[in-house]
């Protein structure tokens, strides 16, 4: 199972080692970045412009995608600002869950800085993969996940609805019978 950067290590993995897994769960993961998942992304975020912590939101998800962030401080400061954009319908109740005093900044800016796309090797993941996102994701959403689905041949598309990237914490009784089910068979 593969979250997130976890689903891209894991898809990777299942590439590099076709015999090695025989099933694959891909929780709102990513192949490459694409024009559609960028349309995703702005759909997603201009649906929350009426919400009190939208510019600090954006303002922060800006300086992480200009690498404006230097110390762990910065990045978990930078990371507690746009954090809501990872949900649905933000509500309070999650912050615990989320928050963080600092997080260093070297593994996300490697990987921002770090061109990938699976796309082309897809097509040797040999496992049954479930493919799962949130409908509201604005990094991983269905667009990303169609990719993963129609790349990878015994691939099960499952789109969570009233989730965003965070859909185990939003949608975790959806989230947990949809991976049950698919590990169950």
């Amino acid at each position: 199972l593969g979250f997130s950067h976890g689903g891209l290590v894991a898809a990777a993995y299942a590439i590099a080692h076709p015999g090695r897994l025989r099933k694959l769960v891909l929780t709102v993961g990513l192949a490459a970045f694409t024009p559609e998942m960028q349309t995703d992304a702005e759909r997603v975020i201009a649906s929350f412009a009426g919400e009190p912590w939208h510019a600090d939101a954006t303002a922060a998800l800006a300086r992480e995608e200009s690498g404006d962030y230097g110390t762990p401080e910065e990045a978990g400061a930078m990371w507690n600002a746009m954090v809501p954009l990872y949900f649905s319908r933000w509500e309070e109740r999650y912050r615990p869950l989320v928050e963080v005093e600092r997080m260093n900044p070297e593994p996300l800016r490697q990987f921002n800085a770090t061109p990938f796309d699976l796309r082309p090797d897809l097509g040797r993941i040999d496992a049954e993969t479930l493919v799962i996102t949130g409908r509201d994701d604005f990094i991983c959403g269905p667009a990303a996940a169609q990719v993963l689905a129609d790349g990878i041949p015994r691939a099960e598309l499952v789109i969570v609805e009233q989730a965003g990237h965070m859909l185990h914490l939003e949608q975790p009784a959806a989230y947990s019978a949809a991976v049950e089910a698919f590990l169950a068979r």
